[in-house]
């Protein structure tokens, strides 16, 4: 069975603090300046065809698929697996991460959309595109405002920060 088509986006800017979330990697709002990347990642969103779209359960991974939902009428499922990578070892974060591609690779999708956290991003597209992911990668993934499609072991991204595509 072919492996689907994946377009992965980070959720909406949720902290200015270079040191990341601290107390708050859980609970992070979209940040009102995060909202306008969002929303042009829907309008592109709009155009691709999606077979399903799951997203993390974690607070900004929700306001930003509710923000895509809004725009492009596509409703996301949420899925645990997707979660932020935290209080956990790496080998359990990967073996998570890697479980929900191994399922959804079993799966009859063809294209899906993924709204999920940095640290997810860079499992699946190294699991995919390498064969296996290691910690050296942990912080190979797109800032927010863009969207990775994965085909096949080719990635392309795309950033909507500034008003649309750039490449």
């Amino acid at each position: 069975m072919p492996q689907p088509t994946l377009h992965i986006f980070r959720h909406g800017l949720a902290t200015l603090n270079p040191a990341g979330y601290g107390d708050t990697i859980l609970s992070a709002s979209v940040l009102p300046e995060g909202y306008p990347a969002v929303v042009q990642v829907a309008q592109h969103l709009k155009t691709q065809p999606c077979d399903i779209a799951f997203r993390s359960e974690v607070r900004r991974c929700q306001q930003t698929a509710a923000k895509v939902t809004e725009i492009t009428g596509r409703g996301f499922v949420p899925d645990h697996r997707l979660n932020e990578y935290y209080m956990e070892s790496f080998d359990d974060f990967t073996e998570r991460v890697q479980g929900f591609w191994k399922w959804l690779s079993a799966q009859n999708y063809q294209t899906v959309w993924i709204c999920t956290h940095g640290a997810v991003i860079a499992c699946l597209k190294n699991t995919i595109v390498q064969g296996f992911f290691d910690e050296e990668n942990l912080m190979n993934f797109p800032p927010t405002g863009m969207v990775w499609t994965i085909s096949g072991k080719t990635v392309t991204a795309q950033d909507f920060n500034n008003g649309g595509p750039t490449g």
